[in-house]
């Protein structure tokens, strides 16, 4: 699951004990805090890197946008 990725933003979830990642690669990547190993990855761009990410302190959402200029409202 791993890619080459010049990370560009990193938020913590709070609520799921999860870091998320993102960046030149276009994805988004949910890393577990205590195993430290990716769980999960989802595209966040069509093309161009994400630029920005934020989570909610709930944790219900999280925005994204990039390159692609396009504002992503994730749940």
């Amino acid at each position: 699951m791993f890619e080459k990725t010049m990370f560009k933003q990193v938020v913590f979830n709070r609520e799921e004990f999860q870091v998320l990642t993102t960046g030149s690669a276009r994805n988004i990547s949910y890393w577990d805090v205590e195993g430290s190993e990716c769980i999960r990855m989802i595209e966040g761009a069509q093309e161009g890197d994400i630029n920005t990410l934020a989570i909610t302190k709930n944790g219900e959402f999280m925005i994204s946008g990039g390159d692609d200029k396009v504002l992503k409202i994730w749940d």
